[in-house]
């Protein structure tokens, strides 16, 4: 799978110390895992966080984030099939949930560093101020040899036009540094 163009008005953000590269609208801000607000973040594991720091209209959030956790394996690598059987658990586990809103989309598709598992899903969240929003995640789940990849991208239903477009291609652009 080639490497897809960049694209006017989006940057190459390379992260050395986890081998890999993606590519952000330029407007976007990737936030270091190393500020005091982040840390805890980066001890669960996760690589890397950005946000799309426009505001929304009627809250006082960000409109879109994007954050990349990872876990290694200290075994062996996972065998063939894993990714359909993690599909079969993970919709599961979404749809069995009270605070989701059915049905989750989900399929496997091809990503530059192979074949990720795709969930898209809306899920009511209450917010420290008791307010209950729906959220729209849209998830990449991918594996390999050595790791297991999680992309986590969060926007607003009113936002899904302009912002599930920018994540798919966030998501396409991610590849391994040489």
């Amino acid at each position: 799978m080639p490497t897809p163009s960049l694209k006017a008005g989006w940057v190459v953000v390379e992260k050395p110390a986890e081998n890999f590269s993606c590519y952000l609208p330029r407007t976007w801000t990737d936030i270091p895992l190393e500020s005091a607000d982040l840390a805890a973040m980066k001890q669960m594991g996760y690589i890397m966080y950005s946000i799309d720091p426009s505001p929304h209209p009627t809250t006082a959030r960000y409109l879109g984030s994007f954050s990349i956790y990872k876990k290694g394996f200290n075994d062996s690598p996972p065998p063939d099939g894993v990714l359909n059987a993690l599909e079969i658990r993970e919709v599961n586990d979404l749809e069995s949930s009270t605070n989701i809103v059915k049905p989750v989309e989900h399929r496997i598709m091809q990503l530059l560093v192979g074949d990720a598992l795709r969930l898209q899903y809306q899920r009511k969240m209450t917010r420290d101020n008791g307010k209950v929003e729906t959220v729209v995640f849209l998830q990449y789940e991918f594996l390999t040899s050595n790791s297991y990849y999680l992309f986590t991208f969060e926007t607003y239903p009113d936002q899904i036009g302009k912002y599930i477009p920018i994540y798919d291609e966030i998501a396409g652009s991610f590849q391994f540094l040489k």
